[in-house]
């Protein structure tokens, strides 16, 4: 009869770091397109996030 053991698995070699999240109000997104921050037009804000669609 055979046994086989394993070990949990370790860290990945190469921890990618996820960005921090920031939810936007439509107050401040206003406030950036008025400020000319936001001058492309495929900028949005949908759900607090500010995402650029491709053309």
């Amino acid at each position: 009869m055979s046994t086989i053991t394993t070990s949990p698995p370790g860290p990945p070699p190469h921890s990618l770091a996820l960005p921090e999240v920031y939810q936007m109000t439509v107050e401040e997104y206003e406030r950036m397109a008025a400020a000319g921050v936001l001058d492309d037009p495929r900028v949005e804000l949908i759900n607090g996030l500010c995402l650029v669609f491709e053309p």
